[in-house]
């Protein structure tokens, strides 16, 4: 119902008229992605083994990302062929198209779906109770009551706040500080994307490797250790983007940047897993409200200082919110459950 009603608002983006109308369209909009990711999360809790947790958030997060990457390129070649109008309403009718195949092949639990043989049910539910499928009403008193819970808010707002200001700023930067044209821009906005999906793929890849390995507690010490080191070259990156003034190189840092915010993603979302068990939906959505805090920060705050202070102040400033999330890190503790008994 998500993608069918965000795909339904995508295509009649086209048909708004002047400012209030686009806005009422885009808020509308907006109410349909907000249950998509902690459905996500209760699907990748409930539909993949113990063992496959960080490739499972990581796929999620390497579809997320593949977006940006063919987003520019897409957007570009279409508005050429057809005009400005058409793009949303292909895309609309494409996320049509995905609501129905995931409407068809999708359900709540595995094991009622006519695509899972007995094993296959098994496998998935391997080590897990029956009780940890039910559906219960998350403890929000509880949660609300724990450090982890903010912090993992928190510092998920700063993570998704830098995103969100390569998602929304960076077409524009390399267009009025680069002097690139509308095609070479689609090309080069995609780099730092790339970048990112390679990460998150390797985040995943070696989360489980560890959880797999002999010393699998260290997975929850590691996750926040890379968290934080992500973070840390995000904000670094960053800063030395903001200075570089050859397109080439800008273009080297602000990939090494946004890159290696893919660890801080991919820990994020492998840690709600661990932290929410059961819960795992409302923790999703969790941070998920903190990661669109960030998301409406990000164009309004990068503005600011961008008609201001400039674009260099502008990423300078970006880079420094990063601090913030490395500090909230520190209290996440993604191997310790947020309600302890319900394993």
């Amino acid at each position: 119902m998500a993608i069918l009603w965000w795909s339904v608002f995508t295509a009649l983006t086209a048909l708004a008229k002047g400012k209030i109308s686009f806005a009422a369209v885009r808020l509308a909009f907006g109410l349909g992605e907000g249950p998509v990711f902690p459905s996500l999360g209760a699907a990748t809790f409930t539909w993949f083994n113990k063992h496959e947790k960080g490739k499972a958030s990581s796929s999620i997060l390497l579809g997320t990302f593949f977006g940006p990457v063919v987003g520019p390129v897409a957007t570009v070649a279409l508005m050429g062929l057809f005009g400005w109008h058409a793009v949303f309403i292909i895309f609309g009718l494409v996320g049509i198209a995905l609501a129905w195949v995931w409407h068809r092949f999708a359900c709540d639990n595995p094991a009622d779906s006519p695509y899972v043989n007995a094993e296959e049910a098994a496998y998935i539910n391997e080590g897990r109770s029956a009780d940890s499928l039910k559906k219960a009403v998350a403890p929000w008193s509880k949660f609300l009551r724990s450090t982890q819970f903010w912090a993992v808010g928190i510092q998920f707002m700063v993570v998704d706040y830098i995103m969100y200001v390569f998602l929304a700023w960076l077409p524009m930067y390399l267009t009025e500080v680069h002097n690139m044209s509308l095609k070479s821009m689609g090309f080069w906005a995609s780099c730092p994307w790339i970048a990112l999906m390679a990460m998150v793929f390797l985040a995943g890849f070696v989360s489980d490797k560890i959880a797999n390995g002999s010393h699998s507690e260290m997975q929850y010490k590691m996750r926040t250790v890379t968290a934080m080191a992500g973070v840390a070259v995000t904000s670094l990156g960053l800063y030395i983007a903001s200075h570089t003034a050859d397109p080439a190189m800008n273009i080297f840092w602000m990939s090494v940047s946004l890159g290696a915010l893919g660890f801080a993603m991919s820990a994020s979302w492998s840690s709600v897993i661990s932290l929410g068990g059961k819960y795992t939906g409302s923790v999703s959505g969790w941070i998920n409200l903190w990661g669109n805090i960030g998301g409406v920060l990000a164009p309004i705050v990068t503005a600011f200082f961008v008609t201001n202070y400039g674009w260099n102040n502008a990423f300078t400033a970006t880079s420094l919110f990063g601090i913030i999330a490395i500090v909230a890190w520190i209290f996440v503790k993604p191997g310790k459950q947020l309600v302890p008994q319900d394993k």
